[in-house]
């Protein structure tokens, strides 16, 4: 094999890199997750506009939102995207998309969420109850 087929074999193994079983039905699982995500990503938009509050992080937070997704999770907005780029990598069964959530998941929780959980408790004080441990990553809250 020359130096162009090994190229051509690295493009091809860069461009899918499957996971998933070839009889899996990957594009309609993916397809369903993605869509559960956008489900959760619009019902928080949602639910944070209804509360009076502020979807843009560079604007001020007015009020903290504890009903609807918020029950559940702080950050429901974000783990819509984090499921949704679950989604697209199962649908396109791309394990590069899969490889690309952990530097994701770093800049979220610790470039944003981090960031964002100091400006309200600076404005609203310690509200939020501390997370068990196992739920931290994605900020998951016990439901009531």
């Amino acid at each position: 094999m020359g130096a162009c087929g090994r190229c051509r074999a690295c493009a091809q193994l860069a461009r899918a890199l499957p996971f998933l079983p070839a009889e899996l039905l990957a594009g309609w699982l993916g397809a369903m997750v993605f869509v559960l995500a956008l489900a959760l990503f619009a019902w928080a938009i949602v639910t944070i506009t209804k509360a009076g509050s502020n979807v843009p992080t560079s604007l001020r937070t007015t009020t903290v939102v504890e009903t609807g997704p918020y029950r559940f999770t702080r950050n429901p907005i974000y783990l819509g995207m984090f499921l949704g780029l679950i989604g697209l990598a199962i649908a396109f069964n791309s394990l590069w998309l899969l490889l690309t959530l952990v530097p994701f998941a770093l800049v979220i929780r610790y470039g944003v969420v981090a960031r964002k959980e100091a400006y309200l408790d600076r404005k609203f004080g310690p509200r939020l109850s501390p997370l068990p441990c196992a739920c931290a990553a994605l900020d998951v809250q016990n439901p009531p």
